[in-house]
């Protein structure tokens, strides 16, 4: 595995393509092609990894580790400056204060809040507000978790994606480029929540906000009818099954120890 790069130095680990047994969809464009780039960004390596393929310009993800930025030396040899520099202008700690609250009107959402079994593992409740931090402003682990599980996160990759957009030139030249951005919040939400909670619902009216920035600055800097846009997901998820149970369902938990 290639060395993994953060603050133009090497950080620990490593991660790229090496094991990846078929072409992706970045390759094959690339190989069609050969003045094609790809950007790929998630909040996760292998999303990021995966979608980028072998060649990326530029593939980076968050690691939770040391929750900061990463790409690796599969890639490049060192930060690359533009991306780099948006980082640096805007940290994640700006989010300090942040509070995820509800998009809709109460009467828009399909379910209770705080739904029997939802167990956020955040130090949140199940419950509406879900504030960043606990009020102290400090950028500890716990900001960062609620910060990657929040609507925040994602709107923090389409800023990135724009920026990367202007940084490469993407969709202004000769040959078709490839913008990937894998939106790892509802992953996230999912699990701590469960696919009927407020939560997820609520993630997603966000989420549609997000994608329309998006879609309207690829608008502005490629043109309206000049990009082609794919939608895709990673999995889904099976409800709580608590929830199932009470729904009258034949639902259970079973020990994986046992």
């Amino acid at each position: 595995e290639a060395p993994v790069l953060r603050n133009n130095a090497p950080a620990k680990g490593g991660a790229s393509a090496h094991r990846l047994l078929a072409p992706t969809t970045a390759d094959e464009l690339r190989a069609r092609h050969p003045g094609a780039r790809t950007v790929a960004l998630s909040l996760k390596d292998r999303s990021a990894i995966v979608l980028g393929g072998r060649r990326a310009e530029l593939a980076l993800w968050f690691d939770t580790d040391v929750n900061a930025w990463m790409t690796s030396t599969a890639y490049t040899t060192r930060p690359l400056p533009p991306i780099a520099r948006f980082i640096e202008q805007h940290p994640i700690a700006e989010s300090l204060g942040a509070v995820w609250t509800r998009r809709l009107e109460p009467s828009r959402y399909l379910t209770p809040d705080q739904g029997f079994g939802e167990a956020p593992s955040q130090g949140w409740t199940a419950r509406f507000p879900h504030p960043l931090d606990d009020g102290d402003h400090k950028v500890d682990a716990a900001f960062f978790s609620r910060w990657e599980s929040s609507p925040s996160s994602d709107a923090y990759l389409e800023r990135m994606a724009e920026a990367a957009v202007d940084a490469f030139s993407l969709g202004r030249r000769q040959a078709p480029d490839l913008l990937a951005v894998s939106f790892s919040a509802l992953d996230l939400v999912g699990h701590a929540f469960g696919p009927d909670s407020q939560e997820v619902q609520d993630l997603l009216a966000h989420l549609d906000d997000t994608v329309g920035r998006l879609l309207g600055f690829l608008d502005e800097r490629v043109g309206r009818g000049n990009y082609v846009v794919a939608l895709s997901a990673d999995h889904g998820i099976q409800p709580i099954p608590e929830q199932a149970v009470a729904a009258g369902r034949d639902a259970g938990r079973i020990s994986t120890a046992a």
